[in-house]
């Protein structure tokens, strides 16, 4: 099992420096290398949003009866490919198609060889590796995302879109890993196949669904726009990858405190979060703003990995990778709830405000909902 995990993580860093090398300057990459305006970009970004939605509990269902390692390597794929689209057209459809594709891999790789993994601790009775396992997890991404992000920040003004090509050779260095170093065993293909109605939605679990959609309340206002909301308060472009970073960084440390941690305090960080959200936007000094404003991810990601370490350790075994894919599906459709709503807001109210109400509804609903999560 160690050399599964380890095999793992080797992949998770590969796929996701790959994954993260166009994109601190991925819409200054779409604008004057592509050609598209804003309308175009936020059009494309549609069809990634739909591939996710349409793939998502399928690739679950698969996964339960035993296709891990099939979705896995499909997802990295379907993101060659998408990369490889993307590096060569600049053609408004073929890009759609290519981000539609990027949802699929999002949604293959959605609770698969992880949700494996959690199972296999669970069977050989190391709860306790779960949340080490999480945070690992989560810790390696963001480790490979800073690597990627410094990169294609670095090279992009000497090779524009040949970033791309980086990126293509390392999914297909994943893909090679992935079949050739990574043995899971194949569920017989005589168990009974999962369905939505037998999975078991306890109120503990109901409850956790819930906080992971508002989550996405932070998150959609928070990387959608933090470009948008950097420039307007005065910072150069040229330094969004090492802003990138940054916000890379602060997860980790918000990771490793938690993994210290072990829970949060709503009556502590809620107020705190509050405070940093709002003096963060509305403050005018840029060099305050970019003290301030990455500290309220700091304390969002605390929540996140609260969230998800509960639900890992309340889902069952044989059901999880269904769930989580549910999860994500739940998590999806909400994002596309919020960005409708903002594409019509963002013409008539201030930047700072809407997300400051963005943040304020994040909060009081975590203070309503999340005791529920003791129940049960």
């Amino acid at each position: 099992m160690e050399k599964l995990i380890s095999k793992f993580y080797i992949t998770t860093f590969i796929s996701e420096f790959a994954r993260t090398v166009p994109h601190p300057i991925l819409i200054i990459l779409l604008i004057d290398q592509k050609g598209l305006n804003l309308s175009q970009i936020t059009f494309i970004q549609i069809f990634f949003y739909l591939g996710v939605l349409l793939f998502e509990v399928p690739s679950g269902y698969l996964a339960d009866k035993g296709y891990r390692k099939s979705g896995y390597i499909g997802s990295y794929v379907c993101m060659l490919l998408a990369y490889s689209l993307i590096f060569m057209s600049a053609n408004v459809a073929v890009l759609s198609f290519a981000w539609f594709i990027y949802g699929i891999a999002a949604a293959l790789m959605s609770g698969n060889l992880d949700g494996y993994i959690v199972n296999l601790l669970k069977q050989n009775d190391s709860h306790h590796k779960i949340k080490s396992f999480n945070v690992n997890k989560t810790n390696i991404s963001l480790v490979a995302g800073i690597a990627g992000a410094l990169c294609g920040s670095l090279l992009y003004p000497l090779i524009k879109t040949n970033i791309y090509v980086i990126s293509i050779v390392l999914y297909t260095l994943a893909i090679i890993v992935a079949v050739f170093g990574i043995r899971i065993k194949h569920v017989p293909t005589e168990q009974k196949a999962l369905k939505i109605a037998d999975l078991e939605f306890t109120t503990k679990i109901k409850t956790l669904i819930v906080l992971v959609c508002i989550i996405e309340l932070y998150y959609v206002g928070f990387y959608q726009y933090w470009q948008v909301l950097y420039e307007l308060k005065g910072i150069p472009t040229q330094t969004f990858g090492i802003i990138y970073i940054v916000f890379s960084v602060t997860a980790i440390l918000s990771n490793k405190l938690y993994a210290k941690l072990g829970k949060v305090n709503d009556y502590i960080i809620i107020p705190v979060f509050i405070v940093t959200a709002l003096t963060s936007l509305f403050v005018f000094e840029s060099l305050i703003f970019c003290l301030i404003y990455p500290a309220t991810l700091f304390i969002a990601n605390l929540y996140v990995m609260d969230i998800y370490t509960n639900l890992y350790e309340n889902v069952d075994e044989a059901s999880i990778s269904s769930m989580l894919s549910i999860v994500s599906t739940a998590n999806r459709i909400f994002g596309i709830a919020i960005l409708a709503t903002l594409t019509i807001m963002i013409n008539y109210f201030d930047l700072a405000l809407i997300l400051a109400c963005l943040y304020l509804i994040f909060s009081l609903s975590f203070v309503i909902i999340r005791p529920r999560i003791k129940i049960n």
